[in-house]
């Protein structure tokens, strides 16, 4: 068989029953109202990406999900910004594919390792991945929202998205929690013994700076409003459906040369 990149990445395998094209499923009994949109941020993570669709396609097909696996690509070299791809990549969907009830935002190096990790959708937002082998399985802090995060879309939408000032890593998690507490909601978790992880080692992306994040997360709760989907510029460079995900390559410009707009 061919070996090439190209043909790797559209290897189906063994347990897909079928090619599963653009990561979607449905099963026979699919409900309307229970919708759930799989949204993965990625940069130059191939094997991970690959590493995370076996794991997650026969657990959301095991707990017979209707879905969509969409993975968001940041294009070109600048600072990555994992939320405001994660904004953009949540627009294309609901512009291209269907409506959805509810998204989980999904690392790409987190690995579900228990088949009831609880992928449904929930009431209230959801903080999922609790249960994490590198924190020896244990909530690093209470206000941690990072990771695998399920959201109703509305709760979404009624926040405003995430912030797209975080360029850098670090900080757009915590941002998050602080807007799901200006809207007045909770975040609920499941039973960690449930809700257990496995982190894939990897190089950490660069770190925003420090004052810049802690000025950020000062002013979450007053910036919200004005800061997210309603504020977001990108340009879509290319979509495709894929074997078991639909592709979004996504440019989001480049990060502000000074910190003087904060």
């Amino acid at each position: 068989g061919n070996s090439s990149r190209d043909a790797e990445s559209h290897w189906i395998p063994p347990w897909a029953s079928d090619p599963i094209t653009g990561g979607h499923h449905a099963p026979s009994d699919c409900s309307p109202g229970k919708s759930v949109l799989i949204l993965v941020p990625y940069r130059q993570r191939e094997q991970h990406l690959a590493a995370l669709l076996s794991y997650l396609h026969p657990i959301l097909q095991r707990q017979q999900l209707c879905y969509s696996i969409v993975v968001g690509e940041q294009y070109g070299n600048a600072t990555f910004n994992k939320a405001k791809l994660m904004n953009a990549a949540f627009l294309e969907s609901v512009r291209q594919l269907r409506r959805f009830d509810c998204v989980v935002f999904h690392d790409v190096d987190l690995l579900p390792t228990n088949p009831f990790v609880p992928y449904n959708c929930p009431a209230y937002p959801r903080h999922i991945s609790v249960s994490i082998d590198k924190f020896g399985y244990s909530l690093p802090y209470k206000q941690l929202v990072g990771g695998v995060l399920a959201m109703p879309v509305r709760h979404f939408l009624k926040v405003n998205g995430y912030s797209n000032l975080f360029w850098g890593w670090g900080g757009e998690d915590d941002d998050m929690e602080a807007r799901i507490r200006s809207v007045g909601l909770l975040v609920t978790r499941p039973n960690p013994r449930l809700a257990r992880y496995r982190m894939i080692r990897h190089q950490a992306r660069k770190e925003i700076l420090n004052e810049v994040r802690y000025k950020l997360l000062y002013l979450s709760s007053k910036r919200y409003r004005l800061d997210g989907l309603n504020s977001l510029s990108y340009s879509l460079v290319a979509s495709e459906s894929r074997p078991l995900y639909t592709h979004f390559l996504i440019d989001l410009g480049q990060p502000p040369r000074s910190s003087s707009f904060y």
